[in-house]
């Protein structure tokens, strides 16, 4: 308060000297009244204000000081600022969060103390930022993270340790480097990493958020805050204790400045055998000092990659996007996996919270929250929704909603299913209306189990079903629990029964022979073949063959003509189109080389085998070409560029036993496929020629504990830099060369979101890594991640269950 008035004395002195030099010239002010001016003492002169000066004798507007009230501090303390509205009001703004609880734990027998730390500060004027993170559980666990930026330079320091850590633990600082700095999104991505509040939560903590009455209701009626005044400062305190019904003792400390904006707030609760305890402090201007060290060892930046098309194993650096996928992308319809949401809801980012803009969806309209989030939605108004993954996040399926990829019943079951046949042409099964309609005998709108048995054995066409079966699949559709299947339950019961159908509803080769003899004469003809293929084009939505693929198709056709009389018998076309499980043979050696062999010359060249490859349906593309040269080049003993019968004969001898050998089904483990990645969720950037891909192999086995070797053990096959398209692998190990290219989305010659990177003949059992050059790190051992660091996932689950515990002893 002294420095207070002093100030305002010398500033009113100041202005009376001014009206001292400015008198003579205005000829206005008399000696007398200067005199009575300068002699006033200036201050409060109000009793009632916490400055108050008795011997004041003038005073300013606003001179006066008066405490605020305890609804005034409580409502500084639950309407604090997020730090984009902070840096909003100040360029230079922070805050530091400590979190901490105690109590003893007579399950464990001993004392459990928590601790959470979250500190950010950032300077929008020099794209600085620092943001710290610490969580502790003694003796389980000890975990720190902190990142600190100012431009380009980013600096990472972390510490793991206690009994959890185990083999992960260790200290390390790095520096790493960003070419787009963003201090708003490091904040965001680091600060939901460590979700400090949240844990708060969990541990039972109510953080000061939201209506002040929450905080107040458990207040007993006679508590009186004490509120003090710094006059030096101008900084207000209000302190409260109280205890409650419960026995919980709260003390509540708030600091506000002259503004009544919040500074800083204490809370602790104590209920003799357990505590917790909230610091929170608001910092300002100067108070915000961010460094970095330049001197520090190099990391890598992480890269994190949304991955389609690799079996499990090969890619570590990101989700694995398909785990049954064979590698095969030339995928048709019935390759994509669909979620359908019949009666459900999807919105294009629906989920405001979340970082990533995607499709959300919900079982119903009207749930509060969102089941997941899909890359590609179809919305299909009457036929519900249905999503999937399998197309990726690509600009080719740019999230939208109009398309027409899912094609309903279209892709479960092609043949009769069994069913009445009295909707003719309607090879699919019912749709839940008419399942309904065919089966609610009673008209209640719903099917019971009974009312299912007796329509399905009223019609003995249909196939006999294993009724235990039945009854597993009637409860798992009936969501709802009342032993009835509604219209919304009905599509899952539908799927269930076609699934136990014989074949799985796949049509046997006289069946599919029927469809196609469109003029029932017993035969197929090229005309109708070719007509077939382009209806079942067309209910893919692709383009009607071209003439090219047409003359393929006249190519093949004519191999299974045997007779040569251009139509195809039974025997001929079940020779062509029986399904490889049958009990038919499979053909010979000397039959396929023959069907190969166009041009007579006793070669198989590598185009032949792909243009007789593709006349079947078998797509060969540009993408497995060379993956099939190689393959023929390993049986190429002469050097021919071409198979002449015995070498094609091993071949082929080798292919038929490996399809023998995966009698599982799961075929596609010798061959090459193509990969997508996508880069998503990057917040540091650095540029693309900084980086290499690495196609590494023989990298040992897990250890007992199933930790997976350090790729430092694996051998390198080929690596070359990301934008080179090649790389070829070490001659002394074999002729191979990996083609791939690497799609700068935004063009800014940085890794940053929606880059892809595509490998169009990646092998199984070669596992693929990015490599930063710059650091002379893998991108996946990278240093600069918060969520890759040991034990934090198991510190987070361990956090929880503490505070379930503690919330149930409190309650």
């Amino acid at each position: 308060m002294r420095y207070l008035v002093s100030s305002m004395t010398r500033a009113y002195a100041i202005l009376a000297s001014l009206i001292l030099i400015a008198t003579p010239l205005a000829g206005c002010t008399t000696s007398p009244e200067i005199e009575e001016i300068v002699d006033d003492i200036l201050g409060c002169m109000d009793e009632n204000a916490e400055n108050y000066d008795d011997n004041a004798t003038a005073e300013l507007l606003g001179e006066c000081i008066y405490l605020a009230s305890m609804e005034a501090f409580m409502t500084a303390m639950t309407e604090q600022m997020e730090i984009d509205e902070m840096l909003d009001t100040m360029p230079q703004a922070g805050y530091s969060m400590l979190i901490t609880t105690s109590e003893w734990n007579s399950d464990m027998n001993m004392q459990m103390d928590t601790t959470i730390e979250e500190m950010v500060m950032a300077d929008l004027d020099t794209d600085s930022v620092y943001v710290k993170m610490g969580m502790s559980m003694v003796p389980f666990m000890t975990y720190e993270y902190t990142q600190v930026q100012v431009g380009e330079l980013v600096n990472v320091h972390y510490s793991v340790g206690g009994m959890m850590a185990g083999d992960g633990a260790g200290m390390g600082s790095y520096q790493t480097r960003d070419a787009t700095p963003d201090v708003m999104e490091t904040i965001s991505t680091l600060v939901s990493a460590s979700d400090a509040g949240d844990a708060g939560d969990e541990m039972g903590l109510n953080l000061p958020t939201g209506d002040i009455s929450d905080l107040s209701s458990e207040m007993p009626a006679d508590t009186e805050p004490v509120i003090t005044y710094a006059g030096e400062t101008g900084v207000q305190k209000m302190t409260l204790e109280y205890t409650n019904d419960t026995e919980h003792t709260t003390s509540i400390a708030i600091l506000i400045d002259e503004n009544k904006d919040l500074m800083s707030y204490d809370i602790s609760t104590d209920n003799g055998s357990a505590s917790s305890s909230i610091s929170y402090t608001v910092m300002w201007g100067d108070s915000v000092v961010i460094e970095v060290d330049d001197t520090l060892p190099r990391t890598s930046i992480p890269i994190n990659f949304h991955i389609d098309g690799m079996p499990e194993d090969n890619w570590d650096d990101g989700d694995d996007g398909d785990d049954g996928d064979d590698g095969d992308d030339d995928r048709d319809e019935n390759d994509v996996s669909w979620q359908d949401y019949w009666s459900g809801y999807c919105e294009w980012n629906g989920n405001s919270g979340d970082e990533e803009t995607v499709w959300w969806c919900k079982e119903s309209q009207d749930d509060e929250d969102w089941d997941t989030w899909w890359y590609y939605c179809e919305d299909h108004e009457d036929d519900g929704w249905h999503c999937t993954d399998d197309f990726g996040q690509s600009e080719s399926y740019e999230w939208k909603s109009g398309e027409e990829e899912w094609s309903g019943s279209d892709d479960r079951d092609e043949g009769d299913d069994g069913d009445d046949g009295d909707d003719e042409g309607d090879d699919g099964p019912p749709t839940p209306e008419e399942a309904m309609e065919d089966v609610d005998t009673d008209g209640d709108g719903y099917m019971s189990y009974q009312e299912f048995q007796d329509a399905w054995e009223s019609n003995p066409e249909n196939p006999e079903l294993d009724y235990d079966e039945v009854t597993i699949l009637f409860d798992d559709c009936d969501y709802d629990v009342n032993d009835l299947i509604d219209i919304d339950e009905m599509q899952c019961f539908v799927d269930g029964i076609v699934d136990m159908l014989p074949d799985g509803g796949d049509e046997n080769p006289e069946q599919m022979m029927d469809y196609m003899d469109t003029n029932d004469d017993g035969y197929v003809s090229l005309q109708e073949l070719i007509d077939f293929l382009n209806n079942d084009r067309e209910q893919n939505g692709e383009e009607p063959m071209s003439s090219d693929e047409e003359e393929e198709t006249a190519t093949w056709f004519s191999y299974g003509d045997t007779d040569g009389d251009d139509l195809l018998n039974l025997d001929e076309f079940t020779q062509m189109f029986g399904d490889d499980e049958g009990d038919g043979d499979d053909p010979s050696a000397d039959e396929v080389f023959e069907w190969m062999n166009t041009d007579g010359d006793g070669q198989v060249t590598p185009s032949e085998w792909a243009d007789f490859s593709n006349s079947t349906g078998d797509i060969i593309d540009e993408d497995n070409f060379n993956g099939l040269v190689y393959t023929m080049d390993m049986y190429d003993y002469d050097d021919s560029d071409g198979l002449d019968i015995y070498e094609f004969t091993e071949m082929w001898d080798e292919i038929m036993s490996d399809e023998d050998d995966d009698g599982d089904g799961e075929g596609g483990n010798d061959e090459p496929f193509r990969v997508t990645m996508m880069v998503m969720g990057q917040t540091l950037n650095a540029p693309i020629s900084d980086f290499e891909v690495r196609f590494l192999f023989d990298c040992g086995e897990p250890d007992e504990e199933g930790n997976e070797p350090p790729i430092s053990n694996c051998t390198v096959a080929a690596s070359n830099g990301l934008t080179e398209g090649s790389a070829t692998v070490d001659p002394a190990l074999t002729e191979y060369v990996f083609t791939y290219e690497y799609l700068d989305y935004d063009g800014d010659g940085l890794i940053s979101d929606m880059d892809i990177l595509v490998i169009d003949n990646l092998w199984p059992d070669v596992q693929v890594e990015l490599y930063d050059t710059w650091a002379d790190q893998y991108t996946s051992e990278s240093f600069a991640t918060a969520e890759m660091l040991p034990g934090f996932g198991a510190l987070m689950v361990t956090i929880g269950l503490l505070g379930a515990a503690m919330a149930g002893r409190r309650d």
